[in-house]
């Protein structure tokens, strides 16, 4: 029984760690080579009795001209609107999130609290007190802010660095898939044929089995992130936190809808906070000396470790500590 479950978790890691990874890399390498290179220089080509007259140009050239030119600049704005952001998302767990020095949150009152308590939530492996909505990622091995999860897409981690970044990317890799199968389709239904029919079906039915998996994918997490402002450990394990009367209380996602979270503040509301500098201004990020000026996105809402406990004070509306004003004795 140990046997196979441990079988079953290593297949399971390699089909998580490789296989999406690569379908990810494929859906970038054959729809460029079959719509980019081989589609566009027959679309431009004529037929004769000898076959392909590469670089000889139709009757109708300037028809054939101009959807090879849209063919071939759609395919690349199509491709760029969502690798643009998977590179700023890799970049940002894979360099940003690995220097990341997480250190405890000042000693004031926190609106996210441990169970049944009024105490500050403690990481036992990182050894820190947790500011609201920072959580420990198993695979980077210590606690980032506002992380959500690790995407099997890219197996990176999701958090306040580069979560902007990935609900782009989400939104626009199934536009991409469409796009695909547009173009597939579009081959096989077109009375001249430009191509071998086989090689678009075999581009077409996969390219339509991706649309339904980013598309399922995308619509979970961005209304998750973006319109009920609510975490995936959140989703899984529920939230406590105090109330307005500073009591604790429990939200439970078995029983009370996802959109009732204590973080959520509307959907409209929700929306211009997460697309708007509102999201890094309303969650705190400690972390141990001054970011590199490559990481300076993060640094507007970043704390260094020698900042004085005093000083913030507790926003229960917000959930979140900021700094007291300077007027306030």
């Amino acid at each position: 029984m140990a046997f196979a479950k441990e079988l079953w978790e290593t297949l399971r890691a390699a089909v998580w760690g490789a296989f999406f990874p690569f379908l990810l890399f494929a859906q970038v390498v054959v729809p460029v080579y079959l719509i980019d290179v081989r589609l566009t220089m027959f679309v431009l080509a004529a037929r004769d009795d000898e076959g392909w007259a590469m670089y000889n140009m139709p009757k109708d050239s300037g028809t054939a001209l101009g959807a090879a030119i849209a063919v071939a600049v759609l395919s690349k704005v199509f491709l760029l609107l969502w690798v643009i952001p998977l590179g700023y998302c890799l970049w940002s767990y894979y360099w940003v999130a690995r220097r990341w020095k997480p250190v405890s949150a000042p000693k004031t009152p926190t609106k996210q609290v441990k169970a049944h308590s009024q105490e500050r939530r403690y990481c036992d492996r990182c050894k820190i007190f947790r500011g609201d909505r920072t959580y420990h990622c198993r695979d980077n091995e210590k606690c980032l802010p506002y992380y959500d999860h690790t995407c099997f897409w890219w197996t990176g981690g999701v958090w306040l660095h580069n979560v902007q970044a990935y609900v782009v990317f989400l939104f626009f890799l199934p536009v991409y898939h469409l796009y695909i199968f547009g173009i597939s389709l579009w081959v096989l239904i077109s009375p001249k044929k430009y191509l071998q029919a086989n090689v678009y079906i075999a581009l077409g039915v996969p390219s339509i089995l991706a649309l339904l998996i980013s598309g399922g994918v995308a619509f979970v997490y961005i209304r998750h992130l973006v319109f009920w402002n609510i975490l995936d450990n959140e989703v899984d394990h529920g939230v406590w936190y105090l109330n307005d009367d500073g009591e604790a209380q429990f939200w439970d996602p078995k029983k009370e809808h996802s959109s009732t979270n204590p973080w959520s503040k509307g959907w409209r509301a929700n929306l211009r906070a997460f697309f708007s500098n509102e999201l890094r201004d309303t969650i705190e990020c400690y972390h141990q000396e001054e970011m590199p000026i490559l990481l300076r996105p993060l640094e507007v809402t970043s704390r260094r470790a020698n900042a004085s406990s005093t000083g913030f004070e507790s926003d229960i509306e917000l959930g979140t500590l900021v700094r007291r004003s300077q007027s306030t004795a």
